[in-house]
């Protein structure tokens, strides 16, 4: 996720980057140090892209830089924590999904507006924009929502473009006829939602399923009210195991 908001914001004029990591020694474009405190000291915003059970092996910090904002991708670390690990005040607290990686990203995100000016938040804003979509909510609880939706949903998106393809392959479809058939498909009917844009999916389906049709004879195979409750309490389950992570303190 770090080289993938790099790669994106390296785009953008006026922008220096300074890089701690403990396995990258040389980057294009970026000064690489192996002294965390410089990478601190130095900068106005740092993203902080490790793995929870690495962030709780960091070294010691002392931030004097009040002008810092954090922001964290760390999927279970709340904002609480990392204010007791570095004692900073600005904490912006984020989830994206792996489509950042090519600018497409779904980002939940969160912070204290009483720790912020008004355009440092703009600021922050308009850096998500060019991730993709951000979402902005009040309560960090929501977090564990988002993380639920869209940090797990690209993997829920490819199980059904696997099962799809794997279905087209048993009627006779190769395999990159059955990869562009079914990524063809998707790529259209997202199209087609988003300029129908307040469209109900239901009425949508409904254009699609005609009576005694082909959709229809594919549906009844499936047991839609289970379909839909199956998804709830996965969604539900996904949620709670999120909550679960982050319900680590540090005292």
């Amino acid at each position: 996720m770090g080289q993938a908001i790099f790669s994106l914001l390296k785009k953008e004029p006026g922008i220096k980057f300074i890089i701690y990591s403990l396995w990258t020694e040389k980057v294009s474009g970026a000064k690489c140090t192996k002294n965390i405190q410089e990478l601190f000291d130095k900068s106005n915003i740092v993203f902080l892209c490790v793995k929870p059970q690495d962030f709780y092996n960091l070294p010691s910090i002392k931030i004097d830089n009040q002008k810092l904002i954090l922001i964290s991708i760390m999927a279970g670390v709340r904002i609480k924590n990392i204010q007791r690990v570095f004692g900073a005040r600005k904490i912006v607290r984020a989830m994206p999904n792996i489509a950042l990686q090519v600018g497409k990203s779904v980002i939940g995100w969160c912070a204290d507006k009483k720790c912020f000016r008004s355009s440092d938040l703009k600021m922050v804003e308009n850096i998500f924009s060019k991730f993709g979509t951000s979402l902005y909510f009040e309560s960090e609880s929501m977090l564990d929502s988002v993380t639920a939706i869209s940090g797990s949903g690209p993997a829920y998106v490819f199980l059904f473009i696997d099962a799809l393809e794997k279905a087209a392959k048993k009627i006779g479809f190769d395999e990159k006829g059955s990869r562009e058939a079914v990524i063809g498909t998707i790529e259209g009917s997202i199209a087609y939602l988003r300029n129908e844009k307040s469209a109900n999916l239901e009425k949508l389906i409904t254009r699609v399923k005609s009576k005694k049709g082909t959709t229809e004879a594919a549906f009844d195979e499936i047991n839609i009210t289970n379909f839909y409750s199956l998804w709830q309490r996965a969604t539900q389950k996904a949620k709670k195991r999120s909550e679960e992570l982050s319900a680590h303190e540090i005292k």
